[in-house]
């Protein structure tokens, strides 16, 4: 149906099941954001219901051949080369794009003259849409502190390694950290989430020595120890964390690292001597 004019006859378009067909297109987006993918290599095949088979389908261009597997492209889509008759269908995803995790759950549809579809301005051809979501793998950074602190016992001063509470964390982008759903900007280049050198997140250790960040966007980061607690050593290794996409059935990837910063050490010299005439005294006991 063509735009509501009242001052004019507007034009309908009856089609039958018996004499309907669709192309199908499938959108795909991220379950979080709701944007539109634009990460191509999404792989789906369809099951027609009614004779369960997989649909297949014949191209021309660049070679022919029959497909039975459908790919999105750049802009995060796929349209079926030829039109599918009335039905049930499933949608089924075989392969995720990089940086996300495989739906397993197929998505059901119909192509009917019942159901919403699109005209193709250029072609004609009457296009039904579907959309399918997928989540994005997350990074996660596990951190335990450890260090020495002093116990008195009857034996003496000794060092006791335990956990370091109270400890703040800083996560720097060590790379630009793109969003994971292909975005662009006007000029069509991918947008940034965090600039290399941003702060990206913070945390800090708990009773037990430990603190984490989940929810990371993969990339890689660099963690620094914004101030060592009191009485301990800066750390001087720079600690880099990869957080790189793994596979479609990896959900989370982690990062873990036992972190031990060292005491900070005194040296005490005494020398014995004589108040009268300053030379040293053997054989003195002290105690500290």
């Amino acid at each position: 149906v063509s735009e509501h004019s009242p001052d004019q006859p507007q034009p309908w378009r009856v089609l039958l099941d018996e004499h309907f067909q669709a192309k199908l297109k499938v959108v795909k987006r991220d379950q979080e954001t709701g944007e539109i993918l634009k990460v191509p290599g999404a792989k789906f095949q369809i099951l027609n219901q009614d004779t369960g088979e997989h649909v297949k389908q014949t191209v021309t261009y660049p070679k022919r051949e029959t497909l039975e597997v459908f790919e999105t492209n750049e802009e995060g889509y796929l349209i079926l080369p030829e039109n599918l008759l009335p039905g049930k269908y499933s949608l089924i995803e075989t392969e995720a794009p990089e940086g996300y995790i495989r739906n397993e759950e197929p998505l059901e549809f119909k192509i009917s003259s019942g159901c919403a579809y699109e005209t193709d301005s250029l072609t004609g051809d009457v296009v039904i849409v579907q959309e399918y979501e997928n989540q994005p793998v997350k990074g996660e950074i596990q951190i335990r502190k450890r260090g020495e602190i002093p116990e008195k016992t009857e034996e003496g001063l000794v060092y006791k390694e335990t956990s370091l509470a109270g400890v703040v964390f800083d996560l720097y982008a060590a790379e630009d950290i793109l969003y994971a759903d292909g975005r662009t900007d006007a000029d069509g280049e991918r947008e940034i989430l965090f600039e290399k050198g941003a702060l990206a997140a913070s945390a800090v250790t708990d009773e037990k020595g430990e603190a984490s960040v989940k929810d990371l966007p993969l990339g890689i980061y660099e963690i620094r120890e914004r101030k060592p607690p009191e009485t301990f050593q800066e750390p001087k290794e720079e600690t880099v964390a990869e957080l790189l996409w793994k596979d479609q059935e990896t959900p989370v990837i982690r990062w873990e690292k036992d972190w031990k910063n060292l005491r900070q050490k005194i040296e005490i010299r005494v020398q014995k001597k004589d108040s009268e005439d300053g030379t040293p005294i053997e054989g003195a006991v002290f105690s500290l």
